[in-house]
């Protein structure tokens, strides 16, 4: 049984997750970049120039981008999955997309511990509905654990990776299943405290696909679905994407823009109206639903502009 965060016991149980927490950002600006990145570089190998030559014969700058443009596609449905995994559990970004998933009815079903509105609504899956946070202090109840890990197991809560959480005042035990290894077992139930009868549950095998997607997308991700097998195959996807950003890093360098530079600006400028409409409202929009990506994009067109002015300030001193 845990009586901590299950998810990620390495982190929320020790004491770097001060630390991890002022990652948050940075990992959510990567994953809001990354599939963006993955199918732009994808553009340019389809719509790019074919091998006509050995690789051998290559010149070194074209072997560098046949090489990186190999490995990025090759990559890229995974490092997609990824970030759109990734964007699904981010601060910012993930407030946005449970939005929009309430709003069309993707909600993950959860159970509700309130008793005074479970007898009000009924028990069993109309009673599905996110929990009010609630900082009452939990009951004395450790007495009536083995109780309530029976009459889990007898609701049909068969998993060993068990979570028992003590109720609050006014609330229910709470009994979840937290094996997210392939078969998903994640069946979460509420208990009354005193009869243990079960007042609320979700069970995985009725929740609709949306939610069963995000689940297994999560756990892939974390590297939990398929054991060991999953692990490696996310250590071999980390291991070539560093190849991959090396490889690009020294594309651009032998091919960086000389000091003074078109900037961004004048470059959306040239854009005929309507493009410069389109990639104007596709911003704004990608920028409202991945706020950290918006954030990121204006600093860029920022130290772009000032960078030119810069460039432009030291063209006529000289």
């Amino acid at each position: 049984m845990a009586f901590c965060n299950s998810a990620l016991p390495s982190i929320t149980c020790t004491g770097i997750f001060f630390w991890v927490k002022r990652g948050v950002f940075y990992s959510e600006l990567a994953a809001s970049w990354l599939w963006i990145i993955a199918l732009g570089g994808v553009f340019l190998w389809a719509t790019g120039p074919r091998r006509k030559r050995n690789l051998a014969a290559m010149p070194p700058v074209q072997r560098m981008r046949w090489i990186h443009g190999s490995i990025g596609v090759s990559l890229s449905v995974v490092l997609i999955l990824v970030s759109i995994t990734g964007l699904t559990w981010s601060k910012m970004g993930g407030a946005r997309i449970d939005a929009a998933r309430t709003a069309i009815g993707w909600t993950t079903p959860s159970v509700s511990l309130d008793l005074d509105r479970t007898a009000a609504t009924g028990s069993g899956h109309e009673a599905h509905m996110a929990e009010p946070v609630s900082h009452a202090i939990r009951e004395d109840r450790v007495d009536q654990l083995d109780a309530v890990l029976m009459a889990s197991r007898q609701a049909g809560l068969d998993s060993p990776m068990i979570e028992i959480r003590l109720p609050k005042p006014g609330e229910a035990w709470m009994v979840r299943e937290y094996d997210r290894s392939w078969p998903t077992q994640v069946d979460t139930i509420a208990l009354s405290p005193d009869a243990l009868q079960i007042t609320s549950r979700a069970d995985f095998a009725e929740f609709t696909l949306i939610p069963k997607l995000i689940r297994w997308g999560i756990d892939a991700h974390m590297g939990v679905l398929f054991g060991v097998v999953n692990q490696l195959l996310m250590a071999v996807v980390a291991g070539a994407t560093m190849i991959l950003i090396v490889y690009g890093y020294r594309i651009w360098w032998t091919k960086r823009p000389a000091a003074g530079a078109q900037p961004l600006s004048e470059a959306f400028n040239a854009m005929s109206a309507g493009a410069r409409l389109v990639w104007l409202m596709l911003a704004i929009l990608l920028g409202w639903a991945m706020p950290v990506f918006g954030i990121s994009i204006l600093g860029f067109v920022l130290a772009d502009m000032l960078r030119w002015r810069l460039s432009q300030r030291r063209t006529s001193i000289s």
